[in-house]
């Protein structure tokens, strides 16, 4: 019998818990998806329960065909989102998964036997979009044009990273089938080689949640969001 693997060490520095938070009431929005000079849609769906549990939701299709979506799943505490479980999903399905093991400390992988040690305040890969604006609504104040925000985000392979986010300040987007919006930009530099650079804007009118994301990776993979709609009831 294989002894188990030995927890990794996380690549992220330690971090003090996040301030904290105000978490938006469910909601379920439309986005114009761009990539590759093409269009499409997608739909992204927050969903918190009662019983301080919560399911996010990230559905994306281009020229009619579904793309990989994503989801996120875990609890709501006073410092925001606390996940733990996020999937890349493809044709409904769970095609790879990340759990973090909050009662061990520990964060595994279905793909691999990789073990990593969990990080305080660790975000996934689309939880952070809600804990992001979490921050901003609890306490705007605390974050003023020139300012940096910091939140550790784990990816698909383990690598927990520390994403350091530029608070650019207020700008008027010009979204689809709508007049000027007036938002917040924050701006997420390069990390490393491959990571590209990450830019959003959050509406303070709803929750300081995102109304246009724009990730520009080094190849044909980089993609926008822009928001069609008021939000519907999920």
């Amino acid at each position: 019998m294989a002894a188990p693997a030995t927890p990794a060490t996380s690549t992220a520095p330690a971090a003090a818990p996040p301030p904290a938070t105000q978490i938006a009431s469910a909601v379920e929005w439309r986005f114009l998806l761009l990539q590759d000079g093409r269009q499409g849609l997608a739909r992204l769906s927050w969903l918190p329960q009662q019983d301080s549990s919560y399911q996010l939701r990230l559905d994306r299709q281009l020229d009619g065909r579904p793309l990989p979506g994503w989801r996120s799943e875990g609890k709501v505490g006073p410092q925001g989102l606390l996940p733990e479980r996020f999937a890349q999903m493809r044709r409904g399905r769970d095609a790879q998964a990340t759990n973090f093991r909050r009662p061990e400390g520990l964060i595994s992988f279905s793909a691999n036997a990789d073990v990593f040690e969990l990080p305080e305040g660790v975000q996934d890969r689309l939880s952070w979009w809600f804990q992001l604006a979490a921050l901003l609504d609890a306490a705007p104040e605390r974050y003023p044009p020139g300012n940096t925000l910091h939140m550790t985000v784990v990816g698909l392979r383990g690598e927990a990273r520390e994403w350091a986010f530029e608070v650019v300040g207020p700008e008027l987007l010009n979204l689809p089938d709508r007049g000027a919006l007036p938002a917040l930009h924050l701006h997420r530099p390069q990390i490393f080689t491959h990571s590209g650079e990450i830019d959003v804007w959050l509406d303070p009118n709803r929750r300081h949640l995102p109304v246009r994301l724009v990730y520009r990776l080094p190849d044909e993979r980089s993609w926008e969001l822009l928001l069609m709609d008021d939000g519907l009831p999920p």
